[in-house]
């Protein structure tokens, strides 16, 4: 008969600890050591200055992209606006274009003239052109630019909700590290959860005793 001696620890099977996935202080702790918990069931609320800063940051960009985005916005008639006036610059040069060309056919007016206002006239339109481009393109900057105003708010409203902690298993509580109103981080311990009835048993054993 021989004695092999060994240490160790008993934990309950699906044991894992609980994390924070941003800084922040512990606002409330729902439960106790010794509580039973099922999933979902919340177990800290951690409130973060900064997470709220950049929820309203957000929201404050989505509220003027919004803005921008509504057809009778400053941004979107200031385009239009420019695109009307290149058109009327355009038609009134493309006029002139034509008139000068009806004169030169009569002889009533000199080639220096007529090339003026054809230079003019594609100028006009190449402005008038570039408007245009200008304002389908910034229209859909605007679009893009919404939609990603949009997904960054959810995004930080959903970061907001990762502050309330909540059980992943069917257990119990075994441990509670910090207590209300701690600064905590997202390498710190904050709670160890597992089964309630089920357990298990890690032994170190030297290993001259592993023959």
């Amino acid at each position: 008969t021989q004695a092999v001696y060994a240490s160790g620890k008993i934990y309950p099977l699906n044991d894992y600890k609980v994390f924070s996935k941003l800084p922040g202080y512990i606002e409330k702790i729902h439960v106790h050591v010794g509580d039973s918990v099922k999933i979902g069931q919340a177990l800290i609320t951690i409130k973060s200055e900064v997470s709220e800063l950049n929820v309203n940051t957000a929201k404050n960009i989505l509220d003027l992209a919004q803005k921008n985005a509504n057809e009778n916005s400053a941004y979107t008639t200031a385009l239009e606006q420019d695109v009307a006036s290149a058109k009327v610059k355009y038609n009134l040069d493309s006029a002139n274009y034509y008139r000068y060309a009806i004169l030169m056919k009569n002889d009533a007016t000199s080639r220096v003239q007529l090339d003026q206002s054809k230079t003019q006239f594609e100028i006009s339109k190449q402005n008038f052109l570039k408007a245009s481009n200008s304002y389908l393109n910034a229209k859909d900057k605007i679009r893009v630019e919404l939609e990603n105003a949009r997904i960054q708010y959810e995004a930080q409203i959903s970061n907001r909700n990762d502050y309330t902690i909540t059980s992943a298993v069917n257990g119990k509580v075994y441990d509670i590290v910090p207590k209300e109103g701690e600064l905590v981080n997202t390498q710190m311990t904050l709670m160890e959860v597992g089964d309630s009835k089920r357990f298990e048993v890690e032994l170190s054993v030297d290993e001259t005793d592993i023959a």
